[in-house]
């Protein structure tokens, strides 16, 4: 529904001229326009950190099952991207911190700067509220059911923007309205926009529809499919544990070594660490532990 452009002209095999090759885009988002200013301010962030893609055992899962801690016996030079036995977790994710929004966790420790950590200006804080315009056409009604469930989300918050990590960019979104347009009625009179609002009963009855043709199609009941309860545990309440990067003491360090975290966690030889694996978000009741570059510290 976004549209689509083949566009790999490296190809030695390119789409004849009368194969499709495009697919015009049937939804679009218009610029959010801020309505209520819950006020403004500049933070000095922690340094953000960077994705670890050779700690495996975060960004891989058993092809049956659930990702496993150390203890199954393979090391991570036996658990890599080419491993049959192994497939991708999925997508990535930022959790809602909510109200474990801690200030110790996103702002650098002493407000110290440099060129490893960002000064954000003019952030806007909470309560600031946004209106933007969703453009459809064509969609079918179980299309636009899944377009509307996909931005209320229940309730639940979505993640966009600048220092996710940290807890920054969580927001809900409200359809006030969701109006159809009736080209005969628009085309035949003057006077007559065509445009009809719709009630509430129908908007609910093309997201159930949604829901419908996923349980259909999936052999689950909708609340029960894995990703749902994925999205649920990451947006939808606040989590039960403090949100903030691995690390190998309870308070941040000013120097920012969370890496150090990553190298105890997968250390090898007589003292190997312990090769913890990123639980299943539903899963994590414990969180991880505190782990130095030489082992585990708590």
């Amino acid at each position: 529904v976004f549209g689509w452009v083949w566009g790999d002209e490296t190809a030695v095999n390119p789409p004849e001229l009368s194969a499709r090759t495009a697919y015009a885009r049937r939804v679009s988002f218009s610029h959010a326009v801020l309505t209520k200013d819950g006020g403004t301010c500049d933070e000095t962030l922690a340094i953000l950190s960077t994705p670890k893609p050779t700690t495996y055992r975060f960004y891989l899962r058993p092809r049956t099952g659930k990702p496993q801690d150390g203890q199954d016996g393979q090391d991570d030079g036996q658990v890599d991207y080419n491993s049959q036995n192994q497939i991708l977790r999925g997508r990535k994710v930022y959790r809602h911190h909510g109200a474990k929004l801690n200030p110790q966790e996103y702002r650098s420790v002493n407000g110290a700067k440099s060129d490893q950590n960002r000064t954000m200006h003019c952030v806007q804080q909470a309560g600031s509220v946004f209106e933007f315009t969703v453009d459809f056409a064509n969609l079918a009604p179980v299309e636009l059911g899944a377009l509307l469930w996909s931005l209320q989300l229940e309730g639940w918050y979505h993640r966009i923007g600048y220092a996710k990590p940290l807890g920054f960019g969580s927001i809900q979104i409200e359809v006030v309205r969701v109006s159809l347009l009736d080209p005969t009625e628009r085309y035949a009179s003057f006077a007559r926009s065509g445009w009809h609002d719709q009630d509430p009963q129908r908007i609910n009855a093309w997201i159930t529809a949604f829901k419908r043709a996923m349980t259909s199609r999936f052999g689950a009941a909708f609340e029960q499919l894995a990703n749902i309860r994925d999205l649920k545990a990451l947006l939808a309440d606040t989590p039960p544990l403090p949100v903030h990067y691995p690390r190998s003491t309870r308070q941040p360090q000013p120097d920012g070594k969370q890496y150090e975290w990553f190298v105890g966690n997968k250390r090898g030889g007589k003292n190997p660490g312990p090769r913890i694996a990123l639980p299943l978000a539903e899963d994590d009741s414990a969180g991880l532990r505190l782990i130095g570059k030489h082992g585990v510290t708590e």
